[in-house]
């Protein structure tokens, strides 16, 4: 019954466009001329367009783009998924290395006997370079020079 139904509409529109050329031609004067024209010419170029654009390329196109969008973005927030995780698990390693108090005594001996020697060292010449700064300054306020 829809297949009757088309066919008759096709057919009444057909004679309908008949009936007004035959009837314009003889008046010598067309209706709605200057629709008619924008209407050939957008006619016109959905045919061109039809004719000239490979679809199957536009549409493989499209969902490739589609699909690669779509990829970004889930990687993306996978991504700041990702960081605020590292950044939760830092704040909790660090919450519990400030848990476990190292011990002064562990933290101050030296690694080696090489390490305690050069240690010592240090602070004997550190303090050599103190005591003779300090006997440089009393005896300058002495009036005294000394040479080094």
């Amino acid at each position: 019954m829809a297949y009757l139904i088309a066919i008759l509409i096709t057919v009444f529109l057909f004679l309908g466009f008949l009936a007004l050329t035959g009837f314009e031609r003889r008046r010598g004067f067309r209706y709605f001329e200057r629709e008619r024209a924008e209407l050939d010419r957008f006619a016109r170029r959905v045919e061109f367009i039809f004719e000239h654009v490979d679809f199957a390329s536009f549409l493989r196109h499209l969902v490739v783009s589609t699909v690669e969008t779509l990829a970004h973005e889930v990687v993306r927030l996978v991504l700041l998924g990702v960081r605020a995780l590292e950044r939760l698990l830092t704040r909790v390693v660090k919450h519990l290395r400030l848990r476990r108090a190292v011990p002064l005594e562990a933290a101050a001996a030296p690694a080696s006997p090489f390490v305690a020697t050069i240690a010592t060292f240090k602070h004997r010449l550190r303090k050599e370079r103190a005591e003779n700064k300090a006997a440089a300054e009393s005896a300058e306020t002495d009036g005294e020079t000394v040479s080094e």
